[in-house]
């Protein structure tokens, strides 16, 4: 059992497949995604976590290759 980094199983197994070029998208309850891509759900209430928290968790476990950063943020 893994007790630092993130432990959300499915968060965490997702970001282990990733590779060079691909994509991980943050966003709100309200984002419109259509089907296909893989969905990790981290709600547990509205504002928690906070997308500064996942941000923060998400840049401290991979290597960032760019960012693309909606105007709102």
């Amino acid at each position: 059992m893994k007790k630092a980094g993130i432990l959300n199983r499915h968060l965490s197994g997702a970001l282990a497949e990733l590779g060079h070029g691909d994509g991980v998208l943050v966003c709100d309850a309200g984002m419109p995604i259509p089907a296909g891509p893989r969905v990790v759900d981290l709600a547990f209430r509205a504002g928690v976590p906070s997308f500064a928290e996942v941000l923060d968790g998400l840049l401290a476990e991979l290597v960032v290759e760019g960012a693309t950063a909606a105007s709102e943020v």
